[in-house]
């Protein structure tokens, strides 16, 4: 059972074995032309109750739980936040504004369903610590407190008032608490406790902060005020401090505190393990140590229970009777390294290398998260059995031929075979796999693909032979690539041939017999790319090889070509306005993934860019200032087939937009449209897909007149519910007519479907 201890008294707070009611929500699914954010929601950072609403603030963005109806939303980039990683909330219930502060500095005031953000702070030229590190109400002002100092913001005119620089000399000095007590104002800083007179003529003058000369220059991590004195904490004491004397409790002895708030009159204690209230008696009240917490973070207090926010685990409640957790669905870390996306689902993987230097280990934890059918699974060293110290998963990958089964690349432990909720490694002691020239046991995989026999090809790098296959029978082998032996990631080509990045520079080809390879480089004739700095590969519908280089990308028509005498790649020339120039540039292109209309998105330094199938069009160029990226470096991309959703990783974690294409098939089968039926009101696109590849649409109202018509993209087609003269469809049944020409049999490629449209429009 779960326990508050009361003056040493047990008493009753759950009646389960240490298990909470758990309430968690699916991903949304989403329309086509929309996002949705894939951020994760379990790592809360703060919490603040409004009235019925509990709001989580996190990685993410804020989730709100609904005590009257029990609901949960996300506020997000993709519905109304201007950014991400929130580090505090505050609520003025005077102005009714719901303070919402992020760790770059930005702000945003949530009022009556609109935000409105300020960010001054984030634009500003400001050299250290732009986080929001806490927030202290006083009436109309409200104070924030930032790692260079503090921030007065009016909520009266909603803006920016004054900045209080309050360092010795004028130095930035990192403020993480400010309170206001007996005619002064104190600030718990990262060097000592300082204070001034709350009627001193310009506050944001040094000279009327002086530091408390009793603690010198200790970091003071909080700062609160209970029962008339400051209170802060050290280690796994409470410190109370007042009129120059001080005294110290132990909480949990052993157990560092982390967090301290005043909240429904009551003192809130966070440490490594559990929440602890002390009422105005100073008793003590522990709440339970949940299984399912990761690291508590922060706590507030409500009548009769408290909430607490965990890094990890999300969300919790206790009550005097039970406790309960709230979860949204998402990954368990905004960390993507890598994405890799088939029929299985969506694997990303949430590890690293360190890139430069040695390719040392970063002995991440973050392991793996699949997504499937909007429900989001973790695989790491918490979730799996038999896994020891896993670390550094920088690659992931379904098995498209084993349902149930997922392939983890590990930076130093070879590769995992995931099954259910347990793994088996494969290393040098049962495998081709060797460990990196010059160390004992780091074996490390940097990039794997399955061909279509079923045989799952590596990377092995840094071991005498790099490349190395399991055969779909279990079998393996391993091949030698001269001194090349440094190899990263892994593209299997319709050919056979195996194209990874050389950490030397360039690329390395083992052509399909495994009996040679190629090196491609910046020089002419052997390949001729703009920069030896390649950074991403990708294959296309017509058996193209499209390399990204940190100037620009560049492709392998003919890739098979790679093995000739001479050989060079085609970077292609686009005219913008009146200028003609090579495609994206100098751009970094950092990922590139095909969709299903074969059109090609480029995830680059600077926003993601998709271009028609020839790369002769820009069709789009999504930025953070118009889509909901949480950032404008596009690390990893990958395409869900079925959906058409384009995922985009990037270094603040994992978006979706719902793209119109999708993966077609070969033979016409049953198709979906959605929505149907069209709803007054709705202003999105009416799509169909699970058609064949490049199928012919023709859409015709009830008595045939055509009133659009179109090739699909891949599998997918989308109407905007307007004829070809702009005018919105009025009301009645349309009949969608497909046909794929590239057939000898017609009729079992034709189909005709039905949509029924309710617009108004009579």
């Amino acid at each position: 059972m779960g326990w508050v201890i009361a003056l040493g008294i047990p008493v009753i707070c759950t009646p389960r074995e240490a298990q909470a009611q758990a309430y968690s929500w699916n991903a949304p699914s989403v329309a086509v032309g929309q996002w949705r954010s894939h951020l994760p929601f379990g790592k809360v950072t703060c919490v603040e109750k409004v009235g019925n609403k509990v709001y989580a603030g996190c990685g993410g963005g804020l989730f709100v739980y609904d005590l009257e109806d029990e609901s949960l939303e996300r506020i997000t980039r993709v519905n109304g936040l201007h950014d991400v990683e929130v580090t505090a909330l505050s609520y003025s219930s005077p102005y009714q504004t719901l303070i919402i502060a992020y760790a770059n500095g930005n702000l945003d005031l949530y009022k009556n369903g609109r935000v409105e953000a300020l960010d001054a702070v984030l634009k500003a030229n400001v050299p250290i610590g732009k986080k929001i590190r806490s927030i202290y109400q006083a009436g109309r002002f409200v104070y924030l407190c930032y790692g260079f100092g503090i921030v007065e913001l009016d909520l009266l005119k909603n803006e920016i008032r004054g900045t209080f620089v309050i360092g010795p000399q004028g130095a930035y000095l990192g403020v993480n608490a400010l309170v206001e007590m007996d005619g002064l104002w104190w600030a718990a800083t990262d060097s000592g406790l300082y204070s001034a007179p709350t009627d001193a003529p310009n506050l944001q003058s040094f000279e009327f902060w002086t530091r408390d000369p009793y603690w010198d220059k200790k970091t003071f991590p909080s700062l609160v005020i209970f029962r008339d004195s400051l209170v802060t904490y050290q280690g796994d004491s409470l410190i109370w401090y007042k009129s120059g004397s001080h005294r110290t409790m132990v909480v949990n002895a052993g157990s560092p505190n982390v967090f301290l708030g005043v909240s429904g009159g009551q003192l809130n204690v966070v440490n490594t393990w559990r929440v602890v209230r002390l009422d105005e008696e100073l008793q003590f009240f522990n709440y339970p140590i949940v299984n399912e917490s990761i690291r508590p973070t922060c706590a507030l207090y409500d009548t009769y229970q408290v909430w607490m926010g965990d890094d990890g685990g999300g969300l919790f409640r206790f009550t005097p009777w039970d406790y309960f957790r709230y979860l949204p669905e998402g990954p368990t870390t905004n960390k993507v390294f890598r994405l890799k996306a088939n029929s299985g689902g969506v694997a990303v993987a949430g590890g690293a290398y360190q890139g430069n230097g040695g390719f040392a280990n970063t002995y991440d934890p973050s392991g793996a998260s699949l997504l499937q059918i909007n429900r989001w699974k973790a695989l790491n060293r918490e979730t799996l059995r038999g896994v020891g110290n896993l670390y550094d998963v920088i690659d992931a990958l379904f098995d498209p031929a084993r349902s149930g089964t997922t392939w983890l690349s590990t930076w130093g432990r070879g590769v995992a075979m995931v099954e259910g909720d347990s793994a088996s490694f494969f290393d040098a002691s049962n495998s081709s796999l060797q460990p990196q020239q010059g160390t004992l046991e780091a074996v490390r995989v940097s990039g794997m693909e399955m061909d279509n026999r079923g045989d799952l090809w590596m990377s092995n790098f840094g071991a005498s032979r790099p490349v190395v296959v399991r055969r779909a029978n279990g079998v393996w082998e391993s091949y030698g690539t001269g001194p090349q032996t440094e190899l990263l990631d892994m593209l299997v080509d319709r050919l056979g041939n195996k194209w990874m990045r050389n950490r030397a520079g360039g690329l390395v080809v083992l052509d399909a017999s495994n009996a040679r390879y190629v090196t491609v480089t910046n020089a002419e004739g052997n390949g001729g790319l703009p920069s030896n700095q390649v950074i991403s590969m990708a294959q296309d519908r017509d058996g193209s090889v499209w390399i990204g280089t940190s100037e620009g990308p560049v492709v392998f028509y003919n890739p098979s070509a790679v093995f000739r005498s001479s050989f060079n790649a085609t970077r292609i020339k686009i005219r913008q306005e009146q200028f003609v120039g090579y495609l994206l540039g100098t751009e970094l292109i950092q990922a590139i993934v095909i969709d299903g209309a074969n059109r090609k998105w480029f995830g680059t330094a600077n926003g993601l860019w998709l271009f028609n199938p020839e790369c002769t069009e820009l069709i789009e160029h999504f930025t953070m200032t118009n889509a909901p990226l949480p950032s404008n470096s596009i690390l990893a991309l990958a395409i869900e087939p079925q959906s058409g959703e384009v995922l985009v990783g990037t270094d603040k974690g994992l978006m979706g937009f719902r793209s119109t294409a999708t993966q077609g098939v070969d033979l016409q089968g049953a198709v979906q449209v959605f929505p149907n039926p069209v709803e007054p009101g709705f202003e999105g696109l009416l799509s169909v897909r699970g058609l064949v590849t490049d199928a012919w649409i023709k859409i015709t109202d009830a008595s045939g007149a055509l009133v659009y018509q179109t090739k699909a993209d891949g599998g997918q087609v989308s109407w905007n519910l307007r004829d070809p003269s702009g005018r919105r469809a009025r009301s009645g049944v349309y009949l969608i007519h497909s046909v794929a020409f590239d057939t000898l049999d017609l009729s079992s490629q034709t189909i005709v479907a039905k949509v029924v449209v309710i617009t108004g429009q009579d």
